[in-house]
């Protein structure tokens, strides 16, 4: 596949299975009909990536290999209330418990046909959307994917544009630094790293909030500032050209950008601090003031 469709090597996302099936698609060895979804539920999800496992099952009677994609998703039988197939109790009763399973065994079968439609459907739509819509410069199909994704109007084209790119491509990164960094360096144009850094212990006045116990209430109704214990993610933005910092339009647009990227790629409970470093060659240089050196621009938060 090339790099249009490609953002990264596939050894570092959690890519969706339709991008799979995509890859192998265009690679000319599969024809379309010859991949299978199977869906076993979303146990363990969270320590797992979207795809559990890709194997090759050789149908006979049709002289073809099935590409058989195993993720970690519901399907249609998983929405169904466990009781149409479990009773209470039934696990104390092996007999009446293996029956059971081989009942809801069956009925998982009977969905797959179903499953398996839906599954093209979205196949069909997720290749038309890294394909056709970013492949030509269509900017009404572009605005209409940029609705379909929720991205702010007030983005920049080059990065809504690289947004575009990598939100289809990307089944998660919220719980991987390294993919975070990644996925901020491709959006950003620059080197980005994600790290995490806890708060120090804030100092707290004597006064009022002893008089309320020393409780987390008083704290924050004295106005004072509490580590809760949550740590911070940094986002280190390295080799910036200087005019980028002391350019408030600049300025601007990359906080927004940033920003963006926080709410689409890290936990929302988290805090995070933006820190920025200028290329080597403008360490040197002024920026505004001339007598303030570039180097301060190293760490400048916005």
């Amino acid at each position: 596949m090339s790099n249009q469709t490609e953002p990264f090597s596939s050894a570092l996302v959690d890519p969706l299975a339709e991008t799979l099936a995509i890859q192998a698609l265009h690679s000319g060895k599969l024809d379309p009909r010859h991949v299978l979804l199977r869906s076993i539920g979303q146990h363990g999800r969270s320590q797992t990536k979207d795809v559990h496992q890709v194997s090759t099952t050789y149908v006979p009677m049709e002289d073809i290999d099935l590409m058989v994609l195993t993720v970690r998703r519901d399907g249609l039988y998983d929405n169904l209330p466990e009781a149409l197939f479990h009773e209470a109790g039934s696990s104390k009763e092996p007999k009446r418990n293996k029956a059971e399973d081989q009942h809801a065994a069956s009925a998982r079968s009977f969905f797959l046909p179903f499953e398996q439609e839906t599954f093209r459907l979205r196949l069909a739509l997720l290749e038309d959307e890294l394909t056709t819509a970013l492949g030509k410069k269509d900017k009404q199909r572009a605005d209409a994917l940029a609705r379909i994704w929720d991205l702010p109007d007030d983005l920049d084209p080059r990065v809504r544009s690289a947004m575009l790119r990598l939100l289809p491509w990307l089944n998660r990164a919220e719980c991987d630094l390294e993919l975070g960094s990644s996925c901020f360096s491709f959006v950003i144009g620059h080197p980005v790293t994600l790290r995490l850094a806890r708060t120090g212990p804030s100092e707290l006045r004597d006064g009022f909030e002893a008089a309320l116990g020393q409780s987390a209430l008083g704290h924050c109704v004295a106005g004072a500032c509490m580590d809760d214990g949550w740590p911070v993610v940094e986002v280190l933005v390295s080799e910036l050209p200087l005019a980028t910092l002391d350019d408030p339009m600049h300025r601007r647009a990359l906080r927004r950008t940033l920003e963006v990227l926080s709410m689409y790629l890290l936990p929302a409970h988290l805090d995070v601090r933006y820190s920025f470093s200028v290329l080597e060659d403008d360490e040197s240089a002024t920026i505004g003031d001339p007598e303030r050196p570039g180097i301060l621009a190293l760490n400048l938060r916005l």
